[in-house]
């Protein structure tokens, strides 16, 4: 696809056609911060590990060879999802305190009591180095 460099700059116009908009920088989301974990090798399969950025634990687990990261939280009640169990053949981890199921892939709840997701963030193995984006 071609893009019409004309038609671009007029979508940075207003209704008016003056150039840019007021308010219009508020709109850009932010870049994602990058945020460097560990070695891949300090995170065989079955491991996890919890970071903190800002004021959310993130848990980076492995699962089965597949890396992960999600918020370390329990939707149903804050329970540290980290300490519980992790499920590598679906790759589900257990809440420690009341037995929620969450999938790692997407962090939706498969069992109750918990039926709000969780946070994801994406994870990324670069020069053998494993980092999470967050924002």
């Amino acid at each position: 696809m071609a893009w019409d460099l004309g038609h671009a700059a007029s979508l940075a116009r207003g209704p008016d056609g003056a150039e840019g908009r007021e308010g219009a920088a508020d709109t850009i989301p932010p870049l994602p911060e990058t945020i460097a974990i560990c070695p891949v090798d300090e995170l065989p399969p079955g491991a996890m590990r919890v970071v903190v950025w800002e004021d959310v634990e993130i848990a980076v687990v492995n699962c089965a060879g597949t890396l992960y990261a999600i918020e370390d939280r329990c939707s149903h009640d804050d329970g540290p999802l980290a300490e519980g169990s992790l499920h590598e053949d679906t790759c589900f981890i257990e809440c420690p305190r009341h037995g929620s199921l969450f999938d790692l892939r997407t962090g939706v709840p498969k069992t109750l009591p918990a039926y709000e997701p969780i946070e994801t963030f994406p994870v990324r193995v670069v020069d053998g180095e494993i980092s999470i984006e967050v924002e």
